[in-house]
């Protein structure tokens, strides 16, 4: 019985050790999916709409992320970060703003310095906080790609570039396969662990209990065996209880009795 609260005791710690290792890699596998999921959707939605529309920035709900080349812009933010930049009707820009435009295929974040009539048609002449001097060519509202949202994110933008190169790529989109065919064999194999320690438990206990029945049914073979073996109880006649003799009347003895006188 010892042995066997032993054997069960260890079998409980196994399995809630098997149990907590597989709910991190549970917890692992979820993180893992929320973090790489949407950035492979991210990725291939900007691609595609990078093909689609080559003279515009990819934007999500109307947001884009703009890495920053260059110190132009300088303290506002810094080359090799990220800035958000949102769609934004042209018609409300107005001085001092930052915008983001198109200028011979390169994007170009400045601030507006001054908003122009002319002919008809609305120029805005922008300038970089670093420079000296502002754009020669006005930016036209079919330039504007969107307006700086004041979100940005320290060497996000050198990172992006990395993951534009082929390493980065490999690791980009190749790093969050492994780790999620890492996962799912690691959890594989935990499963395949357990269910083999439940299947030679049960074939212990099996055993067990054949040989619990096995012991029993030598003991009641013993004591048949005993049982028959047995020499029967003869009681002497000095162990014979001692009889008691009713004496016998006359009558019973076939004597007359004399007349009484």
């Amino acid at each position: 019985m010892a042995r066997g609260a032993r054997a069960h005791g260890a079998s409980q710690a196994q399995k809630k050790q098997g149990g907590a290792l597989q709910t991190v890699l549970n917890i692992l596998g979820v993180v893992l999916c929320v973090l790489f999921i949407p950035i492979i959707i991210l990725n291939v939605v900007m691609i595609v709409r990078s093909y689609t529309d080559p003279d515009s920035i990819p934007s999500v709900f109307g947001y884009s992320p703009v890495i920053v080349l260059s110190g132009s812009m300088s303290p506002e933010f810094e080359a090799g970060e990220m800035i958000v930049i949102q769609k934004t009707d042209p018609d409300t820009l107005k001085v001092n703003d930052v915008i983001c435009f198109m200028a011979e295929e390169t994007a170009i974040t400045h601030r507006i310095m001054e908003v122009q009539q002319q002919d008809g048609s609305v120029l805005y002449v922008t300038k970089g906080d670093a420079n000296n001097t502002e754009d020669i060519t006005p930016v036209t509202p079919g330039q504007v790609q969107g307006k700086y949202t004041g979100f940005h994110i320290p060497r996000l933008g050198d990172f992006a570039i990395w993951l534009q190169s082929t390493p980065g790529m490999l690791i980009c989109v190749g790093g969050p396969i492994i780790l999620l065919v890492l996962w799912d064999v690691l959890r594989r194999m935990l499963q395949s662990r357990r269910d083999g320690k439940e299947k030679e438990k049960l074939q212990a206990e099996s055993t067990s209990r054949e040989q619990e029945m096995a012991a029993m049914e030598e003991e009641l073979r013993r004591l048949r065996a005993a049982q028959n073996a047995a020499p029967a109880v003869q009681v002497s006649p000095a162990e014979q209880p001692p009889q008691i003799q009713r004496p016998v009347s006359r009558e019973e003895n076939g004597e007359e009795q004399p007349p009484l006188s």
